[in-house]
């Protein structure tokens, strides 16, 4: 689904239980070890171990890097067999996988264009850090673009893969290839919205979020909060082609409402 600028908001009027504090007593749960945001292709043996990661998968794991296989997205973690549901939704929300370079193949060649670019020299631009000015020296990036692109990433709380560019309005296939060569994500922080105290309205503003989806992640905590984000696969409120998007997105601390 591409997200398209200046889209009129249909959000009804919400009702006031919709909005109210939910009062009902937190009840203990068993803390569980929590992650770090790490590198699947770099983390080392040991931080896995406190991520909680053991026995066969642990293995498997070390053994896949070591031998030169590489995750590519975060999905990729499914490659291990070891890897189960609950550990992979348990782990995906802190994958923060860094962006290579492409290496030029052509480089020794001689390049044919039909035009110019505007700059024959290009920085390597972090798509969470980078500025209109900045966007526009990259080949179709336009002063439209750029705007659309950095009011997206605002949207969306930060950008976890440079895939996601694809998802601004007006940027097809041959523009993103085109730009790719010249985009790193250095800073992986991301804006997380809390599961169990956001307010409707600031769920519903996330792109990847729907009215529907949003109502129903509402009622399901309140009948019973969260404990980890993967509860939204063990209740059935998101595919699984949904969750790997916007688990980054998200966390389950208790607390004030937001």
């Amino acid at each position: 689904m591409l997200w398209q600028p200046d889209k009129p908001s249909d959000v009804p009027a919400l009702s006031t239980t919709m909005e109210a504090k939910d009062t009902d007593t937190v009840e203990r749960y068993a803390p569980e070890i929590v992650p770090e945001v790490f590198d699947p292709n770099t983390v080392t043996e040991k931080e896995l171990e406190r991520m909680g990661v053991k026995g066969r998968l642990l293995k498997q794991w070390v053994a896949y890097v070591a031998h030169g296989g590489r995750f590519r997205q975060a999905s990729d973690l499914k490659k291990l067999y070891a890897m189960d549901d609950h550990t992979f939704g348990r782990l995906l929300p802190f994958v923060q996988i860094r962006v290579q370079t492409p290496l030029n193949k052509n480089l020794h060649k001689e390049p044919v264009r039909e035009k110019p670019l505007r700059s024959t020299h290009h920085v390597m631009l972090d798509v969470n850090q980078a500025e209109r000015q900045e966007w526009i020296t990259l080949p179709g990036i336009g002063e439209k673009l750029s705007t659309r692109i950095i009011k997206y990433r605002d949207l969306l709380g930060g950008f976890y893969s440079t895939d996601q560019l694809l998802e601004v309005y007006g940027i097809d296939s041959v523009t993103w290839q085109g730009m790719l060569p010249f985009l790193t994500i250095v800073d992986t922080h991301l804006v997380r919205i809390n599961l169990n105290t956001a307010g409707f309205r600031t769920l519903l503003h996330h792109p990847y979020l729907t009215y529907d989806l949003v109502k129903d992640i509402v009622n399901a905590r309140r009948r019973s909060p969260f404990n980890e984000i993967s509860d939204l696969l063990t209740r059935k409120l998101v595919t699984r082609e949904l969750y790997p998007k916007i688990a980054p997105y998200l966390n389950v601390q208790h607390g004030t409402k937001d």
